[in-house]
């Protein structure tokens, strides 16, 4: 747990030292991204009996100017979230889809959701929805961090038909 908390300060001192991508984008295919991520963490999901779905446009262009490296902790951290707080034979459901002039992000879980009051306060540092789960109470405020960094706008909605929680990034199309 410590070597991880200490990954975690590096990454937070690295963006907090970026305010834009300048020199730093490239062109960076989302769906490559994003499968590396689910294939980092499949295996947190299969022990908690989580189906984890990956869908994405596979004839439209994905690509977009960004730092991969970011990006990929961004996804990460989201993918990272969701397995932790869906309950057991929940489900996951990444998907990328093309709109006009952005690029839309949206992760959806079966999980408990997060009451409206403090859906705002899941990106402060340090804060935690539960006392149960473990964790830094860092990922989401990197997160939401890298979005701006990139251009990006992140929203939070509850769902009610099923339950759960999904939380949608529309990146600018360059």
């Amino acid at each position: 747990m410590c070597l991880l908390f200490i990954v975690i300060m590096l990454t937070l001192a690295k963006v907090d030292g970026i305010s834009n991508l300048d020199s730093r984008a490239t062109a960076v295919d989302l769906n490559q991204v994003a499968q590396e991520n689910i294939d980092i963490l499949s295996h947190r999901a299969l022990d908690k009996k989580i189906s984890l779905i990956f869908e994405h446009a596979t004839d439209s262009s994905v690509e977009i100017m960004a730092n991969r490296e970011l990006l990929s902790t961004l996804l990460r951290n989201l993918i990272d979230n969701a397995i932790r707080y869906t309950p057991e034979r929940g489900w996951i459901k990444l998907n990328i889809k093309p709109l006009p002039q952005r690029l839309r992000v949206s992760l959806r879980d079966s999980g408990p959701g997060i009451p409206q009051e403090l859906q705002q306060r899941i990106f402060e540092r340090f804060y935690r929805n539960s006392t149960t789960a473990s964790g830094s109470g860092l990922g989401l405020s990197i997160s939401k961090q890298i979005a701006e960094i990139h251009g990006a706008s992140i929203a939070l909605k509850n769902c009610s038909s099923p339950d759960g929680f999904e939380v949608t990034i529309d990146f600018p199309i360059h």
